[in-house]
C-alpha cells in the first residue's frame, strides 16, 4: 500500500503509482524499490520519497 496526496492505494509489482511516474519494481522484507526511467529509489516502511 502506498499513500500519496492523502490518498491510500495498493500497487502490485510492476505497477504505476497513480499521480506519478514511479513504478513498483520490487519488495524485500520491509523495503520496496520504484523506478522512473533509470532513476531508482528503495524505501522502508513509514519512509516518504
Amino acid at each position: 500500500m502506498v499513500e500519496g496526496s492523502g490518498t491510500v492505494q495498493t500497487v502490485r509489482i510492476g505497477e504505476l503509482v497513480v499521480g506519478s511516474n514511479w513504478v513498483l519494481n520490487g519488495i524485500n522484507g520491509q523495503e520496496a524499490t520504484f523506478t522512473r526511467g533509470r532513476e531508482a529509489r528503495t524505501v522502508g516502511v513509514g519512509q516518504k520519497f
